[in-house]
């Protein structure tokens, strides 16, 4: 067994490797700013583009590619074309081909996780649920240390002081759809002898489940519901473990979050400030409704090719025409900033290609076998991928580096478990194309990230430089562009 997995090495296993260690330090680590989770991020595509010049790694990921259909691929072509085009368009071209080639790198990513899989689904499933169990008790670790040493010392609990190793809030909160169902499932899997693991397993998803209360986002609530609801709709009795399982931890969080929060703070006469906001509050939010508007209108004023990647971020834009606010770097919803940077066409295909490997993977789950171990990780992963989602129409899920590298790993991850039972060999073919396409793609990514690279390596304060009161993200913590 180990022996096949072991072929990967030093290429996939060192990509892998990164990977897992990205997840578990980037998230536990106040030193490391946005912009350093974008820079190890970029790092680890610059070393997958390397790693392409191994002739048997590239090999593997073609024949993987082939895998997919003749109608997925010449989507998958036509969307790479659209977009270049876009980008060649776009009032800033560099910007704007920064941010295809890390979605083209985060791509490449995928696959090699798709890669990984296929070469020992037993180990990779294995090393990467305990990475990510890892990093979130690592989190929870730190933030009920900070929780009770404030309680000791009487110390008021202003939200969301708690929650380090992010800028944000939100940031956190999307680093926890990507988590929430995955670290229940080895409580599927786990043999019922190991009682002292199981009881750890569940402290974790009930400690996980009341971080989500207390980080007073809805949003991430009702995307996590809408994943149980996704996967109860299309799986039905299959699912219905899953989502019980799941159902209970959210009113175990729910309950803790009432009493950590609320009623020891009052016991022991602690003030706190809760993340929550009124209903009131939310609906006289309009900065949302205006970036709808504003979306809308670069839709409707840019149909074809959209406004050029990452423009939504393109500084002054028309935004304050609307509010006060000057600059939003995205708006807040997945879809639309797609369909607004890279213009209708491009989105219809994307959207296609999603709804279409949707349908897919439920007819593929509906022929397993019955007793097929991995039935369950179908239901947790199609859970996770609508949660994530769904909470991509109301936050920047796509745009944050740690959410991007997650959104790839799950990507990768369904990959290799659709094509597993995969019998009919990848052609291989193209090896020079791909071998000249990653260096075009080492090339354009180094020629455009180093205007903006440089200052943060070398230590300016790259976040103040310009306009000190703008920290809206986009590639960087100083969203704006240009630079």
């Amino acid at each position: 067994m180990l022996k096949k997995f072991y072929q990967a090495v030093p290429v996939e296993l060192f990509i892998f490797l990164l990977l897992m260690l990205y997840v578990v330090i980037t998230p536990n680590n106040s030193w490391l700013t946005f912009d350093n989770k974008r820079i190890f991020e970029v790092g680890i595509i610059y070393i997958n583009l390397i790693a392409l010049f191994n002739v048997d790694f590239r090999g593997r990921l073609i024949s993987h590619f082939y895998f997919f259909s003749p109608s997925i691929r010449i989507s998958f072509i036509a969307l790479l074309l659209l977009i270049t085009l876009s980008a060649t368009y776009a009032p800033l071209s560099r910007s704007a081909f920064l941010e295809e080639g890390l979605y083209l790198g985060l791509f490449l990513i995928s696959m090699t996780v798709f890669s990984l899989f296929l070469l020992n689904k037993v180990i990779f499933n294995f090393l990467m649920i305990i990475s990510l169990l890892v990093s979130c008790i690592v989190y929870q670790l730190n933030f009920f240390m900070l929780y009770f040493l404030r309680l000791v010392y009487k110390i008021p609990l202003y939200f969301p002081d708690l929650f380090t190793g992010f800028e944000n809030i939100r940031f956190f909160t999307q680093y926890q759809v990507w988590l929430f169902f995955i670290i229940n499932y080895p409580l599927f899997i786990v043999n019922k002898k190991y009682l002292l693991l199981i009881r750890l397993l569940k402290v974790t998803s009930i400690g996980w489940a009341i971080l989500l209360f207390y980080s007073g986002s809805r949003g991430s609530v009702i995307s996590i519901l809408s994943g149980l609801c996704f996967s109860f709709i299309f799986f039905k009795s299959h699912a219905l473990s899953f989502i019980k399982l799941n159902i209970k931890f959210l009113i175990y969080g729910m309950m803790g979050a009432l009493f950590f929060f609320k009623l020891l703070p009052w016991y022991f006469g602690i003030e706190e400030i809760s993340g929550w906001r009124s209903i009131n509050e939310l609906l006289s939010d309009t900065p949302r409704l205006y970036l709808l508007k504003l979306s809308l209108n670069y839709i409707i004023t840019h149909p074809w090719l959209g406004i050029g990647p990452m423009h939504f971020a393109y500084f002054p834009n028309p935004i304050s025409s609307y509010y006060p606010n000057p600059f939003y770097a995205h708006p807040h919803n997945s879809v639309l900033q797609y369909a607004a940077e890279t213009g209708l066409p491009s989105a219809l295909i994307l959207l296609t290609i999603t709804a279409y490997g949707i349908f897919l993977w439920i007819k593929k789950f509906k022929h397993l076998d019955e007793s097929s171990e991995d039935r369950i990780l179908w239901v947790v992963l199609f859970g996770t991928i609508c949660s994530a989602f769904v909470y991509s129409l109301v936050d920047g899920v796509v745009v944050m580096p740690v959410s991007q590298v997650l959104m790839v790993i799950v990507i990768g991850w369904m990959f290799g478990l659709y094509f597993q039972f995969n019998t009919k060999a990848g052609i291989i073919k193209h090896h020079g194309l791909v071998l000249l396409g990653s260096i075009v793609l080492m090339m354009t990514l180094t020629y455009c990230i180093l205007p903006s690279l440089r200052p943060r390596l070398l230590g300016v304060n790259a976040s103040t430089r310009e306009h000190p009161k703008l920290y809206d993200p986009r590639f960087w913590m100083q969203g704006h562009i240009p630079e």
